[in-house]
């Protein structure tokens, strides 16, 4: 981090300098998200461990019971909410660009702000 600090310092006026910024920013962000990852699956480790010891004779009835569960609910975001949101989105488009002669992306900047 030392090295890549005094490399952006050198480069503060050249056109490329900010390449040196980004890639600290990416290896901050790649430290982070390994330390809470790991800290994350830590717990979660623990927990499963602890979970399946006190209750070790209904796990097959859970384990299959989960995966209803776990599949059912991946089946309803995946074949049924993000399709036709995305086709609404699509339809949306070609509406504000077609019909109302706006800008392409116009629906984009529509629904931030008033998302904001």
């Amino acid at each position: 981090m030392f090295w890549l600090g005094l490399k952006w310092t050198d480069n503060l006026d050249s056109p490329q300098g900010d390449k040196w910024l980004l890639l600290i920013a990416l290896v901050v962000g790649a430290l982070l998200w390994g330390t809470l990852y790991g800290t994350a699956n830590y717990s979660g480790y623990r927990d499963a461990l602890l979970f399946f010891q006190s209750h070790l004779r209904r796990i097959s009835e859970n384990f299959i019971l989960a995966n209803v569960i776990s599949i059912s609910i991946l089946l309803l975001i995946f074949k049924l909410i993000l399709p036709y949101t995305l086709a609404l989105f699509g339809y949306t488009e070609v509406f504000f660009v077609n019909e109302l002669g706006h800008a392409f992306l116009t629906l984009e900047l529509f629904l931030q702000e008033s998302l904001l």
